[in-house]
């Protein structure tokens, strides 16, 4: 099964909004007149949904005005291609903590060859990676990105959370972002998030020459019940790879940056021993 990422992401939002409400697909199902697998399929994508049919459900959970236009505006562009821009990733703050994909995988594979990932990023280091990284934000716009970057960090702080394996280039370790002082703390905090039980860190030492991730960083994100996602990101826009044929090709990257990553051992050795050496050495 192929469902468009408009659609899968209102099958995780519909799902959610059904479980915050208190009620059961049964429940669904007989308040709205239709068999308990018809609700089931309509959260799973296996079912087509007509906008009476979301405006019905939404109904019924009691979604908020704003969030509700929202989810409607999503499904009237259900047929577009996995390109989401950052005008739709942004549509509405109570959309953006409903909608993140990575809220709903069992499995999270990050690799990243310049930056800390999100999920691991201390609030200064975030701060001077976002306002470094756009110039055109002014300082609301920066403080509100940071706010969603750190509690998008509740997901690995949850008792259910999803099994996150990390790559990093250690190339990353050395980049002084937001000075000697934040990189030090941001080193040690990635030491502190690798000991979490669902949490694998690995780094790619700098002396390994050509490797699988040359081409830049991606995650892929596997779902029980739905297919597996690959997320390629740019200032502009962020890309959602769902072929099975671009799925397998990014998981044989994973498994070839495995290959000649150090253990997870002698990674936090590697990040110590850098942490050891930020302000002994001139910036």
């Amino acid at each position: 099964m192929n469902i468009g990422v408009r659609t899968r992401r209102l099958c995780m939002v519909l799902r959610r909004l059904r479980e915050e409400s208190g009620l059961t697909e049964d429940d669904v199902a007989k308040r709205l007149g239709v068999s308990r697998s018809t609700v089931s399929r309509v959260e799973t994508g296996k079912r087509g949904l007509t906008s009476e049919d979301l405006a019905s459900m939404l109904t019924l959970y009691g979604t908020a005005r704003p969030l509700r236009k929202a989810l409607l505006k999503l499904h009237a562009e259900v047929d577009k291609p996995g390109l989401i821009d950052r005008g739709e990733l942004h549509v509405h703050e109570d959309l953006e903590k409903w909608i993140g994909f990575e809220q709903d995988a069992d499995h999270i594979y990050n690799y990243q060859p310049l930056l800390v990932p999100g999920l691991m990023q201390t609030f200064p280091y975030a701060r001077a990676v976002i306002a470094g990284a756009d110039l055109s934000l002014n300082d609301q716009d920066i403080d509100d990105r940071v706010a969603a970057r750190i509690a998008r960090q509740a997901l690995v702080h949850r008792v259910d959370s999803p099994r996150l394996e990390v790559v990093l280039h250690e190339a990353a370790l050395h980049q002084r972002v937001g000075g000697e002082g934040v990189m030090r703390d941001q080193l040690g905090y990635l030491i502190e998030s690798s000991f979490r039980p669902a949490v694998t860190l690995r780094v790619v030492p700098g002396h390994v020459g050509a490797h699988p991730g040359m081409n830049g960083p991606f995650v892929i994100m596997e779902y029980s019940g739905l297919p597996s996602l690959v997320l390629l990101e740019n200032k502009v826009a962020s890309l959602y790879l769902e072929e099975p044929d671009d799925i397998r090709a990014y998981k044989l990257a994973y498994e070839g940056l495995l290959a000649v990553a150090l253990s997870p051992e002698r990674s936090v050795d590697l990040i110590s021993k850098v942490a050891s050496g930020m302000g002994r050495s001139g910036p």
